[in-house]
C-alpha cells in the first residue's frame, strides 16, 4: 500500500534561481509593461516570495500589488498553461509511483492557493491519472469530504461517470425491478441471474 507524505515546498531558492526567475518574470511582463517590466517583475517576486508565489496569486491578489489589468490576464494564461503541462506529465506516467510527476503537478496547482484544496484523482487500474474533481475547499482544519451520493448525482444531473459508481447503480436497479417485480431476490446475484433468465 503507497503511503502519502506531506509536500514540502519551503525549499529556498539560490541566489542564481531568484535571479533567474527575476529575468524570466521580467521578459514576461515586458510585454504588458513595455520598459518597467523589470521593475515590476522584482516588485511582484518581493510581494508573493518568488516566482510561484506571483504565479499562482489570483487576479485580485496581482492587481493589489499594482498590475494593470492586461499584465494579469497575462498571469491567468500562464498558469492555465502551467498546469496543464502539470496534468499532462502527471498524465503520461503512473502518479502514486512517479512521485515527481504527482508532486509537481500538485505544486502548480495546489502552490499558493488562497485557501486549503480537497482534489479527487481518479487513477485507473495502473495507477495513471484519469481526471481530477476540486471536491470541497476551506481550511487546514475543515474541508469538507463527500462521496458520490445523491447530492452529487443532483448537481450533475446523472450518475458520476466513474465505473464502479455506474456499476452499483446498475445492480441496485437491476435488485429494484427485480423486488418491484415480485420476484424473490436473497442476493445481489438473484437479480442478475433471473433477470437474464426471463
Amino acid at each position: 500500500m503507497t503511503s502519502l507524505v506531506a509536500l514540502d515546498c519551503t525549499i529556498p531558492a539560490t541566489p542564481y534561481e531568484e535571479a533567474a526567475d527575476l529575468d524570466l518574470l521580467s521578459a514576461l511582463l515586458e510585454r504588458d509593461l513595455p520598459g518597467s517590466g523589470r521593475d515590476a517583475a522584482a516588485a511582484l517576486i518581493t510581494a508573493f516570495g518568488g516566482l510561484a508565489g506571483a504565479a499562482a496569486a489570483d487576479a485580485a491578489a496581482l492587481a493589489r500589488a499594482g498590475l494593470p489589468p492586461g499584465a494579469v490576464a497575462s498571469f491567468g494564461n500562464i498558469r492555465a498553461l502551467a498546469l496543464a503541462m502539470g496534468r499532462a506529465e502527471a498524465c503520461r506516467r503512473p502518479v502514486l509511483s512517479s512521485w515527481s510527476a504527482l508532486l509537481t503537478y500538485l505544486r502548480i496547482a495546489l502552490a499558493h492557493a488562497p485557501r486549503e484544496q480537497f482534489r479527487a484523482l481518479y487513477l485507473n487500474k495502473r495507477n495513471i491519472l484519469i481526471r481530477e474533481e476540486l471536491r470541497a475547499d476551506g481550511t487546514v482544519d475543515h474541508a469538507p469530504v463527500f462521496n458520490a451520493g445523491p447530492a452529487r448525482v443532483e448537481r450533475l444531473g446523472r450518475v458520476p461517470e466513474i465505473p464502479e459508481t455506474e456499476a452499483y447503480v446498475d445492480l441496485v436497479l437491476s435488485c429494484y425491478l427485480a423486488l418491484a417485480a415480485g420476484r424473490d431476490v436473497r442476493s445481489a446475484r438473484d437479480c442478475r441471474s433471473r433477470e437474464r433468465s426471463q
